[in-house]
């Protein structure tokens, strides 16, 4: 047993460090973009029944955002799980009859997704102006935001940091295979 403890140790370097590397990257891509709202990672590596688990957390309207969309250009619940619960929050504006921007009434307040409290314009009221429609859609505020899947590409994609840690494990996999016939042929 002592082995494998050996072995998953090795395996958690190599995932701890492919885990900061894409953290990295995921942060720098978030930042180059022109979205309001923050955007926060979170890692967790964890060992689990001899099998380790890479987890990334992202949270804040900015993530959000990049990661699934806004407006009718927003994911679906197949693409985000996470949309029937959105829909169903605070958050959402009920004036919608879809998933596209539209007016708010002045009060109540609402929240975005980083729970700062704004004032609607009031505008459109009872229900509302679709805002894609009309000519405030080119307000960069009101643009429906195409998502980018930055996480998804980055952990998931061909990437150099990917192949590196692919080479790696598979380096420790030949390493403890070599040790164990070593050890096996004295």
């Amino acid at each position: 047993m002592s082995f494998l403890r050996n072995f998953n140790g090795d395996i958690n370097g190599v995932l701890r460090k492919a885990m900061q590397l894409n953290s990295k990257d995921i942060r720098n891509e978030w930042n180059a973009n022109d979205v309001d709202g923050k955007a926060k990672l979170e890692t967790h590596l964890s060992y689990d029944n001899d099998k380790s688990v890479a987890t990334y957390e992202a949270s804040g309207q900015k993530a959000w955002l990049l990661e699934h969309g806004s407006g009718s250009k927003m994911d679906d619940a197949n693409e985000n799980p996470d949309l029937p619960a959105y829909k169903h929050s605070e958050y959402w504006n009920n004036e919608r009859e879809g998933t596209e921007i539209r007016t708010r009434p002045k009060l109540p307040m609402y929240k975005d997704l980083d729970n700062v409290p704004h004032h609607g314009s009031g505008v459109g009221m009872p229900h509302g102006i679709n805002i894609e429609e009309s000519q405030w859609h080119f307000h960069k505020d009101y643009k429906a935001i195409e998502p980018l899947h930055v996480m998804k590409q980055i952990i998931m994609g061909d990437t150099a940091i990917n192949k590196m840690m692919e080479d790696a494990i598979l380096d420790s996999v030949d390493a403890e295979i070599d040790r164990a016939m070593t050890g096996a042929m004295l």
